[in-house]
């Protein structure tokens, strides 16, 4: 199935419990099957049902800053709030705070 998704001409909206599409999926680490999602059509700043975005779940494994290349807005927050800013310095992603705040 995530094959035919990813070969196609349009991103079906596979979506599981909690809102997870496959570009949230990989985002947690899989750059390549991203862009291959975006240049398809995917929602960049689509939220699972708590808030978070792909962008959220990107900051944590470092391939936050190709998806504010493509659109994705740093100011997202999620249902408690927090942006990418937030996420970042709790995790102690130094690098990526520092990123942003310059």
């Amino acid at each position: 199935m995530v094959f035919g998704v990813l070969g196609s001409k349009e991103v079906e909206p596979l979506v599981s419990d909690g809102g997870w599409t496959i570009l949230h999926y990989a985002a947690k680490g899989e750059l390549e099957v991203v862009k291959s999602q975006m240049q398809h059509g995917a929602e960049v700043d689509a939220q699972l049902d708590d808030g978070s975005t792909v962008l959220l779940l990107a900051a944590l494994n470092q391939k936050w800053d190709w998806l504010v290349e493509h659109g994705a807005d740093v100011n997202t927050a999620d249902n408690a709030g927090w942006t990418i800013l937030h996420s970042a310095a709790s995790s102690g992603k130094l690098d990526v705070v520092k990123s942003l705040v310059e």
